[in-house]
């Protein structure tokens, strides 16, 4: 990020504010959408996090940091929104993948929709992991940020992570 749009930002500049919304709303929109499951709440819980952002942009230490600090934020509005909606488990969705047959499944739907569901079931420490390392290409330094932990401790969950998906992965594309 520019570092004279986060000056602007912090200025109050609503030019900047525009920019950076259409920049990141298609971003922040995923990945709490990735989080909550629906559509309703991700829209929501998006706005509440530009909200905080605009609010908040003061209190951001560096420039550098910026990146990990907006997911951060997403990530504290989702659990937020979570915690309060107590939603059940996402292990239904793995219940739907084992009553289909496997050639049933890879038939009716392509393969990143399988591979999603197969993310869907992991522990959300895990899933939450996943998504920010591949779906949103954020660095390891970046998700020990936003996850406040260590490089390391995010490298063990990725490494877990990555081995539990192959677990759930390998009945439908055989021995992955």
């Amino acid at each position: 990020m520019d570092p004279s749009i986060i000056q602007k930002l912090r200025n109050g500049n609503e030019e900047a504010r525009t920019e950076f919304y259409k920049q990141y709303r298609q971003q922040i929109y995923v990945y709490c959408y990735q989080l909550l499951g629906n559509r309703s709440d991700a829209e929501d819980t998006a706005q509440e996090t530009f909200i905080k952002i605009f609010n908040g942009i003061n209190s951001l230490q560096t420039a550098a940091a910026f990146r990990s600090w907006v997911y951060k934020i997403a990530r504290n509005e989702s659990f937020q929104l979570i915690r309060k909606k107590r939603p059940v488990a996402l292990s239904h969705k793995l219940e739907y993948l084992e009553k289909d047959s496997v050639e049933n499944l890879i038939e009716s739907e392509d393969n990143a929709r399988i591979v999603r569901n197969a993310i869907d079931t992991l522990k959300p420490e895990f899933r939450e992991v996943i998504l920010l390392r591949e779906y949103h290409h954020l660095s390891y330094k970046e998700i020990a940020d936003v996850m406040k932990t260590t490089t390391s401790a995010v490298k063990t969950k990725i490494f877990r992570a990555r081995k539990s998906l192959l677990k759930k992965l390998s009945p439908y594309f055989g021995g992955i």
